[in-house]
């Protein structure tokens, strides 16, 4: 059983991030607390919403446009680094779309944003959705459990907690995924603890099987992931009323 935290023990954690905790009383995870960010901005988070890393609004937008700083030639090697060819002559920025051919000859056209996520033609992405590269492949389906009362109850929890936000994306859908921080089936003592869970729009749940697999998945593949640059910063955790 997890130790419940105190108002002290989450006083900690902001300062140790360079914020201002302003709210003087915490109750549990989901306690909405106004807090000075690093960055000077006064805002209103969840503390599980920041625990996972996420940063108010302006900073996100300031990583983004720190993102988009690249010249054309840098953005060719990145493509190159992959086995992709840049067709395009120009680079305008994270979001729009350039003209490429993709590692496995398809021509295509992908924001950059996309590209450094992983994503790649339709082709490639058909590929992944075939066999045990199906995000919901499972090897011992058979043995599963998911389908239980438990578990519809997990994830209705998780879902809810973030408010059906794509915790990545910030897409809002009610067919989300409660994706499971720890597999399903490392540690059953994990399976329905809800902070074991994280909501993630299916194609960002796609992207993160697809860069750190299937098994023995943490916390700190989440917190990677989730580090990176969306093209679409505006849900950076923030709660609003």
């Amino acid at each position: 059983m997890p130790k419940k935290l105190t108002f002290e023990d989450v006083k900690k954690e902001f300062d140790s991030r360079g914020c201002t905790l302003l709210s003087t009383e915490y109750k549990n995870q989901s306690t909405k607390l106004d807090y000075i960010c690093e960055c000077g901005h006064t805002t209103t988070t969840r503390f599980s919403n920041f625990k996972r890393g996420h940063k108010c609004k302006q900073c996100r937008s300031a990583m983004v446009s720190k993102a988009r700083k690249f010249t054309h030639e840098q953005v060719k090697e990145m493509f190159e680094v992959e086995g992709c060819v840049l067709i395009s002559l120009e680079y305008h920025g994270n979001s729009i779309p350039l003209e490429y051919k993709c590692v496995c000859g398809n021509l295509s056209r992908i924001a950059l944003s996309n590209f450094r996520r992983g994503t790649r033609c339709m082709n490639c992405g058909m590929d992944k959705l075939r066999g045990e590269n199906n995000h919901q492949w499972n090897p011992d389906k058979a043995h599963d459990t998911r389908n239980t009362r438990e578990y519809r109850e997990w994830r209705k929890s998780v879902l809810e907690r973030d408010e059906y936000y794509c915790q990545k994306c910030g897409e809002r859908h009610w067919a989300m995924t409660a994706h499971h921080v720890v597999n399903f089936g490392e540690d059953a003592s994990m399976r329905y603890d809800i902070d074991n869970g994280i909501s993630l729009c299916r194609k960002c749940h796609v992207d993160f099987h697809t860069q750190f697999g299937f098994k023995k998945n943490d916390g700190e593949q989440i917190l990677e992931y989730l580090s990176e640059v969306s093209a679409d910063p505006w849900y950076a955790g923030e709660t609003f009323d």
